[in-house]
């Protein structure tokens, strides 16, 4: 596990070699009072790993041997912390279903979704502002956007074939005023695209070739996010070279992108 940092400069990189070893991409996230940075991983054998954040390292946890090998892992996790500090894990299992595990003081499932379809990529979960909806997105097994949501009751998948071929899995984040659903994934040119919900879906747009001349092609899926005012979206990825990457969307424009890797 690697980590660099954003506080007016960047710092880092660090690596923290005391956590094991990740046979994934790492699912990070802050629970909503701050006080805790979460990171779950795929771990050797397909187990689901976490580590934590309180001033201090903690973990990491073997969650999977802790469900007496339940749930095996097939991709990185993604998680997402809820306002009411619930922990909801989502993850493709060895079976290409989507499973889930879920925090409420304590662990819960992890469950198998079986019917809801085949994953063919890591899942990318968020929930709506108002904590009534779970959005989860996937690259479906034929190269379609595909989502599923929960809102008492799960439905779905959908698969947006409108949207065009995906080849990555996608990266879900939803507006701070609840009105927009985010999706940014790679196309088969290695290009950022986005799609975006607002009452109908919208693109894909073509971000690589239309807002950063070209430049800066993705060689992984990309990870987004919002910042807490809403005022800026941010998005990064794995660039030519393994090198890291960031465009972002501030003032009614996007900006970048910019070559961490680079210096």
């Amino acid at each position: 596990l690697a980590e660099a940092w954003y506080t007016g400069n960047w710092n880092g990189p660090i690596t923290f070699p005391q956590l094991g070893t990740m046979n994934s991409t790492p699912s990070v996230a802050v629970t909503k009072d701050g006080s805790t940075q979460l990171v779950f991983w795929e771990g050797p054998g397909g187990h689901l790993l976490e580590a934590w954040y309180t001033g201090v390292w903690n973990g990491p946890v073997d969650w999977t041997a802790a469900w007496g090998g339940r749930g095996l892992l097939a991709s990185a996790p993604s998680v997402v912390p809820t306002k009411d500090g619930e922990q909801l894990v989502y993850w493709r299992g060895t079976d290409g279903h989507l499973w889930e595990a879920w925090y409420t003081g304590v662990w819960n499932g992890p469950a198998d979704f079986s019917n809801l379809g085949t994953l063919a990529s890591t899942p990318s979960a968020t929930i709506t502002p108002d904590s009534t909806q779970q959005l989860v997105f996937w690259q479906g097994t034929d190269n379609r956007l595909t989502e599923v949501w929960f809102s008492g009751t799960w439905h779905g998948p959908v698969e947006f074939a409108n949207l065009g071929s995906i080849s990555s899995p996608p990266s879900v984040v939803v507006s701070t005023d609840g009105s927009t659903q985010l999706v940014f994934y790679k196309s088969p040119a290695g290009d950022l695209l986005e799609s975006w919900y607002s009452g109908s879906w919208n693109g894909p747009l073509d971000l690589t070739a239309s807002k950063f001349s070209g430049v800066g092609g993705l060689t992984s899926s990309p990870s987004a996010t919002v910042t807490p005012d809403g005022s800026t979206q941010l998005v990064f990825w794995q660039g030519p070279g393994a090198s890291l990457w960031e465009g972002w969307y501030a003032g009614g424009a996007w900006h970048g992108p910019v070559d961490f890797s680079a210096g």
